[in-house]
């Protein structure tokens, strides 16, 4: 009876040291910024000039986004590199950041929508997903033109929707935009969805059809260089950025719990 009671008494103060030696559960997270990733902006025409649809914008600092009156609808494709990341993980959290570089109103909405096509940034435009072979988001073309959260180029419903208020003042501050992307970053790296990226587009007039008018903004781009508010050098953390939180393998929290119990049990048997 001594013993039993001694070896239980053991075992128990085993489970009870090793949940305090348990470490903290340690989730990583993973920063993918301009080097990473894939963007541009595509128009429909300026001052109705419609050979703007076939022209390509990936080189630029900026990333359109809205109906922008004389300067035609203009929408942003983003797409980041997520192989790198270790597998077998779980994401936990995943948001998709973008900072403002000019707006023609105070406040407006925006989406991102996820891509159900394979696009290139330097061969994508507003009438073709390829240039090159001339393949159109849209089957036939259109309507609706240009890619467009209509289930054939991008989801119909958005990932995620937000607002945008434009922050007066002088400094001016850099504001951003940021989206959860939790539902389709895991995806991606799970392999469930193919990693087709995001559309990026004004959605003020709701999350179909086109855009309000005269209701848009543009965003800095992974070729950006100056910011041009205060016209000093743009930071990585202004440009599109994804930043994703994995938890831990499995089996990595209990795996030195497990260990330090048995020892503490195979010493209690000693006694």
């Amino acid at each position: 009876m001594r013993t039993y009671l001694r070896s239980a008494s053991c075992t128990a103060a085993a489970i009870v040291l090793a949940a305090a030696a348990t470490p903290a559960v340690a989730y990583t997270t993973y920063v993918l910024d301009y080097t990473k990733v894939q963007d541009t902006y595509v128009i429909d025409n300026v001052g109705g000039d419609y050979s703007y649809q076939y022209t390509t914008h990936n080189t630029e600092g900026q990333i359109g986004v809205g109906n922008f009156g004389f300067y035609g609808y203009q929408r942003g494709l983003v797409k980041f590199d997520m192989s790198g990341l270790p597998s077998g993980r779980t994401m936990t959290s995943a948001t998709l950041t973008f900072t403002n570089s000019f707006t023609n109103s105070t406040s407006a909405q925006y989406s991102v929508f996820r891509g159900l096509l394979p696009w290139q940034a330097n061969d994508a435009s507003f009438t073709y997903r390829s240039n090159a072979s001339s393949t159109y988001w849209i089957t036939g073309g259109g309507p609706p033109y240009g890619p467009s959260g209509n289930g054939q180029s991008f989801a119909t419903t958005p990932t995620d929707t937000q607002t945008f208020n434009f922050p007066y003042g002088s400094p001016y501050v850099p504001a951003s935009l940021t989206f959860n992307v939790l539902a389709d970053a895991s995806a991606f790296y799970l392999g469930t969805a193919t990693n087709n990226g995001w559309l990026f587009k004004q959605t003020t007039a709701g999350v179909g059809g086109t855009e309000q008018p005269n209701n848009g903004g543009s965003w800095y781009s992974s070729e950006g260089t100056t910011d041009l508010y205060n016209q000093v050098p743009l930071s990585a953390g202004q440009k599109p950025i994804l930043i994703l939180e994995l938890a831990p393998e499995p089996g990595f929290v209990w795996l030195p719990a497990a260990l330090g119990a048995m020892m503490l049990r195979r010493r209690a048997r000693r006694v």
